[in-house]
């Protein structure tokens, strides 16, 4: 299964930048980790952006970023790392915990030529309408790998306010 989404110049038809939604099979150590791998050493070696999306708690860092470069930073449940090859060896990484939404996120085009916005809420709001995830998510069990005491009361006190776990639903409007 493909997990990117690249942007072309139309020009000459070269790869502008590679956005890549990370997979379950990309972080567990074996031949997808090692494919997913050798394609980002490939991106990073050429004049291609890439923007590596993160939304997977479990599994090996792979994000292009050094692994001691964000723990450096503190914990996170979420990374999206940004190569711009107008920065070379320069990386932009947001983390995010799971209580924060998924932000606009800038995706990088050619260099001076401005950002465009990714509204990653957006897409992935949509991705669930269609993919009628509530339905096939069971939001009656914790979640794997386990959540922090703290943020497993918050998720449970989201889901009870959703009516997705027995407790009162949230007011339509």
């Amino acid at each position: 299964m493909k997990e990117d989404l690249a942007i072309y110049d139309t020009a000459g038809w070269e790869v502008v930048t590679l956005i890549e939604v990370l997979s379950p099979s990309n972080k567990r150590p074996g031949p997808g980790q090692s494919e997913y791998l050798a394609k980002q050493r490939e991106v990073l070696r050429s004049e291609t952006n890439l923007v590596e999306i993160d939304l997977l708690r479990g599994g090996s860092h792979v994000v292009a970023v050094p692994v001691w470069e964000v723990a450096r930073r503190g914990p996170a449940d979420y990374l999206i790392c940004t190569r711009r090859t107008a920065r070379p060896g320069g990386y932009e990484v947001l983390r995010l915990t799971v209580r924060q939404p998924l932000p606009l996120l800038p995706i990088p085009l050619r260099a001076g030529e401005p950002d465009v916005p990714l509204d990653l809420p957006a897409a992935f709001g949509r991705a669930y309408d269609t993919g009628a995830y509530d339905l096939i998510i069971d939001y009656t069990q914790e979640p794997d790998p386990p959540l922090s005491p703290a943020d497993a009361a918050w998720a449970d006190a989201l889901l009870r306010g959703k009516g997705l776990r027995g407790g009162e639903p949230e007011e339509r409007s």
